[in-house]
């Protein structure tokens, strides 16, 4: 902040300046007495008078206007995306009455991108069309366990995110470097993009290695108790508050588990979707599904069928 003791001074001269401007005859001599009439009018003449009062109404008008421009000036404007203050250059500013920022750093934090259009003398913003192809739906809505798309069909199928659209967002800058917004990480990704991914497997398998970024709170069969639902929310809560997704993904080992959790906390009215066959099958290869026994099948009707339609 300026020093409000040299704002102040400056206020003070600008003031002194104006009544001297006003009746220049009647400043204050060293005694704090009025000087006589004549005294001004005899050292400069009616003139002089006039000429000494432009001068001085001159003076107060740059005096006030450099202290209130220094005032203005000291103030640095914030720029908060996403309930995240963002740092940019040049930095947003005031100018006749009206706040400047920089559009290309507010439409990079939020994934678009805005570029000038000489031709048509135009600003154009895009948002990154693979990454909302590869994102789950913003406009889904959460009743009972089940997301209800407002852009598409509804269904359960909803309730589930792929291994490739969870890889795009945690890496949305392709770099290899998943959710590197955080510290010791290189950056480059947007927090914006990313639900809260919660690993449901057991402790030790967590420790082992898991999908980065991923916490642990407790083991899919104790997630559902009251304190660990509760931890939930807050750690939702603090995720969102950093400029995050308002949505938890779960992941298990095969997805079974972590799909049917989903249902259970959505019930609760958390924002839920489930890693869909899970970390083993899904993520990192290490599961496998037994072969098909080719048993036999049979019609509604009870009766043997050589296949069965599906």
């Amino acid at each position: 902040m300026p020093d409000r003791d040299k704002f102040g001074d400056q206020l003070m001269l600008t003031l002194w300046c104006f009544l001297a401007a006003v009746s220049p005859e009647k400043i204050l001599s060293k005694n704090g007495k009025l000087c006589q009439n004549n005294m001004v009018s005899t050292s400069y003449g009616e003139g002089g008078v006039f000429m000494l009062k432009k001068v001085i109404l001159i003076l107060a008008g740059i005096l006030l206007f450099s202290a209130v421009a220094a005032e203005a000036a000291d103030k640095t404007i914030a720029l908060i995306v996403n309930n995240k203050q963002v740092q940019v250059v040049p930095a947003p500013f005031i100018r006749d009455g009206r706040v400047f920022v920089p559009l290309g750093a507010v439409t990079k934090t939020l994934g678009a991108q805005a570029v000038w259009d000489e031709k048509n003398y135009a600003v154009r913003i895009n948002q990154n069309q693979q990454s909302q192809q590869n994102q789950p739906s913003l406009g889904d809505s959460y009743l009972k366990g089940k997301s209800f798309s407002q852009d598409a069909g509804g269904g359960i199928q909803n309730n589930f995110i792929t291994a490739e659209q969870l890889r795009n967002v945690l890496d949305d800058d392709k770099d290899g470097d998943f959710a590197d917004y955080r510290a010791g990480h290189s950056g480059g990704d947007q927090i914006a993009n990313d639900p809260l991914l919660v690993d449901v497997r057991n402790k030790a398998d967590y420790d082992a290695n898991h999908i980065p970024g991923a916490i642990w709170i407790a083991s899919a069969e104790n997630m559902a108790a009251p304190q660990n639902v509760q931890a939930l929310k807050s750690l939702l809560k603090e995720h969102v508050a950093a400029g995050g997704r308002n949505e938890i993904v779960v992941y298990c080992y095969t997805g079974n588990t972590a799909g049917l959790l989903a249902g259970v906390l959505g019930a609760q009215g958390l924002p839920m979707k489930s890693l869909r066959f899970g970390f083993d099958l899904s993520w990192s290869g290490t599961g496998t599904v037994p072969p098909p026994i080719s048993a036999p099948m049979e019609n509604s009707n009870g009766q043997t069928a050589a296949s069965c339609g599906g």
